[in-house]
């Protein structure tokens, strides 16, 4: 570009530096809403391999209905693809403090893999010696020194403890357990001499912990995926009895995977509605240049100036405002939006790694969108003025396609007005239109997701759950534990359901996990305590004699209809087939409810009832706790909203996500809107003085000029009601989890808030713009 053509441009992007800004700040927030989201989703996943990493977190965990050996140890270590082995001991047990009772799984301190964040203190280093994991540190009120004493879970397990007595060393944190939002037993880490070494000896362990020999170091790529996919087959195939789980069918991973695409979803779904108004902008402004610019235009035809040159001219405005936009906005997302994010992200997950990413693919892809978008726009924009003569474009014709004359027509006359001039500047009454929709789009997405959420405890324990309490028991070591419970809630007058519950290992779609199995006690039922609704079409479900019903997220997690099975496994590891009856509305925690004579087919054993659950809630329920304390077996008496902290805080995640990409929607409105109205202002200047000099009211002429605001503000909103709508219900279909569904009805406060604070937002600019009105005097008339 010649230096004179340089200068021509430069002075272009002065006097219209609103516009030029306007497709700056446009772009910017395309850009950071896109990348920021992404490099979030990329920072959780990074931190959460840097933990694993830091760690040496095991790729591979390794059970088996009876302990191992030596020999067993040796022969993984020898397996092709295990870089290394340990062998650990993990025993279930049960601690109390207080009123509080809480199961637990103790482990010997490991040596190389699985290694514990020690958040405070030491490792335990003799007998007597514990360390806890800082979730049960907090639930119990433990601090380094205090006294620590297993309250026992079973017969079986109880022998295998030389010592029941510990004293608090230390307080740490593990991969295991990323996060709260999935229900997991905490861990507590003992020597191996807290062991009986008669029922346990040196060389025997309860678990194996394998770590796989890859050039991979991201336990989140398909590459080391696959490669521990094919170990756990090689591992199994070494010895039937042995359950292989590798770390991404883990609870902690697979959350941890689903929040990071949750956000990546998120951005994609977002940042469509941003490209789509950027587009738009560039394309508007543009034109209104070119139509400002025809006659100056035509002037440099014919002194010789060519068509690319010409192009050239406004391509500069129009890019350099997008990749200038584009470029801040990549500094934004990955400076300031990933880190709040990540921030707000650590108040949920356990993350002591904390790693920001900046993804060099996906911000050259931004940048390249953004040139090649912006090229587009400026094309169409031009492409008229491109193919215009010099003589025409001098002679004042309007570059744009010439419309047919049309008769007045019928009607009020500030109506037809007001239609006559939407025809005449079509560009900026569609970039209005669009900026309007975009705004309510998002803000339709946000309440949307919110009601989704916040309705959820409603759902869950207003209606499938109706009971608010229930008490767990410890039927198998104190089978006399149910009797005496019972005797207490009558002499309260407190309606009460027996039922049987156990945390039950699954396997389903090649992954593992813990689902709540339920049934009731013989000749009982759960009715008006769990309620069961049919997912397909909400009518109620009876408990089948054969078959389980299972959560609805569950089944749609691994596509699961009625008639399907997958496994379970009962105390033994033993696995049995289950087949699903039908899937049941459930919107917290993984759930299968059948029979008690089905369950027992399962298991492979009677499923004696452990579980009371309450119609209503005690009046003091300190004071129940306290004398069902002093009865045999008693374990604890919870809220039925056990998983409330899952809810808690994909909550908090959520919005703030939706908080971040609201705020960023009312700065499209106010920016784009008071461009685009101060624009139209500008352009009616002299029709709308020589309305005042004929003695229109300022009232009168502010409400001519506001009736087209009115019609292309309701037209905004209606589509950005539908068009939010549609969106929102995407959305909840790909960000539901396997633990935990969302209402997805529509909320009406979500389309009345969103066309409200839309609404309001259009007044505002359009006040402030409009305000220019009542100082219109004879000598602003240009000529």
């Amino acid at each position: 570009m010649k230096k004179t053509q340089m200068t021509d441009a430069m002075r272009n992007i002065r006097r219209n530096r609103v516009s030029f800004l306007s497709i700056v700040i446009i772009s910017m927030l395309a850009v950071t809403a896109y990348l920021g989201l992404d490099f979030s989703a990329e920072g959780i996943r990074r931190s959460a391999d840097a933990t694993y990493e830091a760690e040496n977190y095991a790729d591979i965990e390794i059970s088996a209905s009876a302990p191992f050996t030596q020999a067993d140890l040796e022969t993984v270590r020898g397996t092709e693809g295990v870089k290394d082995a340990e062998g650990i001991i993990y025993m279930p047990s049960r601690v109390s403090s207080g009123d509080v009772t809480c199961d637990i799984e103790v482990r010997t301190v490991p040596e190389r893999i699985s290694l514990p964040h020690m958040r405070e203190g030491r490792l335990p280093q003799a007998e007597g010696e514990c360390a806890v994991e800082k979730t049960l540190a907090e639930k119990m009120g433990y601090r380094t020194g205090d006294r620590v004493e297993l309250a026992g879970r079973s017969m079986a397990t109880d022998m295998t403890f030389r010592t029941r007595a510990f004293t608090v060393t230390g307080i740490f944190t593990s991969a295991e357990h990323f996060t709260e939002m999935v229900n997991f037993e905490p861990l507590m880490l003992v020597t191996r001499d807290a062991f009986n070494a008669g029922m346990l000896p040196q060389d025997r362990y309860t678990r194996l912990l394998a770590r796989t020999e890859t050039e991979s170091t991201d336990r989140f790529s398909r590459e080391r995926m696959e490669a521990t996919d094919r170990l756990k087959e090689r591992l199994e195939e070494a010895d039937s009895r042995w359950i292989a789980v590798p770390v991404h069918n883990t609870a902690s991973h697979v959350s941890t995977d689903s929040n990071a695409a949750l956000l990546s979803t998120v951005s994609v779904t977002f940042s469509m509605l941003f490209v789509v108004i950027a587009a738009l902008v560039i394309y508007s402004t543009i034109g209104r240049l070119v139509a400002n610019d025809s006659r100056l235009v035509g002037a440099q035809k014919a002194m010789g100036l060519k068509n690319g040159e010409v192009f050239l001219k406004y391509l500069l405005f129009g890019a350099g405002g997008a990749v200038a936009g584009a470029a801040a906005g990549m500094l934004i997302a990955y400076f300031i939006f990933e880190r709040i994010v990540l921030f707000f992200f650590a108040t949920v997950f356990l993350l002591p790694e904390t790693v920001t990413a900046f993804r060099a693919v996906p911000a050259l892809a931004v940048a390249a969108g953004a040139a090649a978008l912006s090229f587009a726009a400026v094309f169409l924009a031009c492409r008229r003025l491109l193919k215009s003569t010099a003589v025409s474009l001098m002679n004042g014709q309007n570059v744009t396609r010439p419309r047919r004359k049309k008769t007045a027509g019928s009607g009020a006359l500030y109506i037809r007005l007001m239609l006559r001039n939407m025809r005449t500047d079509v560009k900026r009454v569609l970039v209005s239109i669009a900026s309007i929709t975009g705004c309510c789009m998002l803000l339709m997405i946000g309440f949307s997701l919110k009601y989704a959420i916040s309705r959820v405890p409603e759902r869950q324990y207003g209606e499938i759950q109706p009971y608010g309490t229930e008490i767990a028991l410890d039927t198998s070591s104190h089978p006399e534990a149910m009797d005496e419970a019972r005797a207490v809630l009558d002499r309260e007058g407190l309606p009460y359901a027996a039922a049987y519950t156990a945390e039950t290992p699954y396997e389903a779609g090649g992954e593992t996990g813990m689902l709540t199995l339920v049934c009731p006690e013989d000749g009982g039922d759960l009715d008006g305590y769990f309620n069961f609704t049919d997912a397909r079409d909400g009518t109620p479900l009876a408990l089948p004699e054969s078959g389980v019903l299972v959560s609805r997220p569950f089944a749609e997690h691994y596509g699961l209809e009625a008639g399907d099975s997958f496994l379970l496994y009962d105390g033994s590891a033993g696995k049995h087939s289950v087949q699903i009856a039908a899937a049941a509305e459930n919107y917290t925690g993984i759930y299968a409810a059948c029979s008690k004579a089905y369950a027992e087919e399962c298991l492979g054993a009677e499923p004696a009832a452990n579980t009371l659950l309450l119609g209503e809630d005690p009046r003091d329920p300190d004071a129940l706790r306290k004398e069902l304390s002093g009865t045999a077996g008693f374990i604890s008496l919870v809220s039925s909203r056990k998983y409330q902290a899952m809810f808690d805080g994909l909550s908090t995640m959520l919005n703030l996500v939706i908080l971040l990409l609201g705020a960023l929607a009312a700065m499209i409105a106010c920016f784009i809107l008071l461009n685009l109205v101060s624009t139209y202002v500008n352009q009616k200047k002299n029709e709308l003085t020589i309305m005042r000099i004929n003695g229109y009211t300022t009232g009168e002429t502010i409400r001519y000029a506001s009736m087209e605001c009115y019609g292309i503000t309701a037209a905004g909103i209606l589509l950005g009601l539908i068009g939010g709508q549609a969106f929102s219900a995407f959305l909840i279909r790909q960000i539901e989890q396997i633990s935990m569904g969302f209402v997805k009805e529509p909320a009406w406060v979500s389309f009345a808030a969103s066309a409200v604070i839309t609404a309001a937002i259009s007044a505002v600019i359009h006040f402030f713009a409009f305000r220019k009105i009542r100082g219109l005097k004879l000598s602003d008339i240009q000529r």
